[in-house]
């Protein structure tokens, strides 16, 4: 990773990296997400703005030293309860990959997750995403 390269929370007035990054994710790796580029490209401004605005969880980023969104992750409640957290919309530019950015956002969001008191923290992951499994097992 580059040492000019940022990872932190999201503001909530990027909503507009947030939507470009998140359709560039899409672009890339259609299969390793619950929605389609085509539906997320459809969103209103106001979709964006509240993915920006987590309440009741956090969105990390990685920022290179152009100020350009190439990694996201974002943390919250599990779908299934309450009392553990999940990892949601993990991904790194491809050209970024290798760095340890990945890992930094999960760093990230596991210190989010210990802070909102969560017991433990969890993920999905797509049966075959090689790199991905990799990143998780460490």
């Amino acid at each position: 990773m580059s040492p000019r390269t940022q990872i932190r929370t999201v503001r909530r007035d990027e909503w507009r990296e947030v939507r470009d990054v998140r359709l560039r994710a899409l672009a890339d790796a259609p299969d390793a997400f619950g929605a389609t580029l085509a539906d997320e490209d459809a969103d209103p401004d106001e979709a964006w703005q509240r993915r920006a605005d987590r309440p009741d969880g956090t969105m990390i980023v990685a920022v290179d030293d152009a100020g350009r969104f190439i990694g996201v992750g974002s943390g919250g409640p599990a779908p299934d309860t309450r009392d553990f957290a999940a990892i949601y919309g993990m991904w790194v530019d491809p050209a970024s990959r290798g760095q340890g950015i990945g890992e930094g956002i999960i760093r990230q969001i596991a210190d989010w997750a210990r802070g909102a008191g969560y017991e433990a923290i969890g993920l999905g992951v797509t049966i075959g995403n090689g790199p991905a499994i990799a990143l998780y097992e460490r």
